[in-house]
């Protein structure tokens, strides 16, 4: 997840090159709401973003994956 639009498109173009499919989300939050309904391989997070930061971001889905919420997780 990245806010800054040159990031998200040099860091795209370069995952898209090597095969990867990429979805952005513009803030931490996006992002959660993201991973809560569709499964991913993984996450890529900025730890300053607008809403909620990166850090924020990854400390909650760690604490929702313990606590179950993820049942499709590998």
């Amino acid at each position: 997840m990245e806010d800054n639009e040159l990031n998200q498109e040099v860091a795209t173009e370069l995952l898209r090159d090597v095969g990867f499919v990429v979805e952005l989300a513009e803030n931490g939050q996006i992002a959660l709401n993201k991973i809560r309904s569709a499964q991913y391989d993984i996450v890529l997070m900025d730890m300053q973003m607008p809403v909620m930061d990166g850090v924020t971001a990854t400390q909650e889905y760690a604490r929702m994956r313990a606590s179950g919420i993820f049942r499709w997780w590998r």
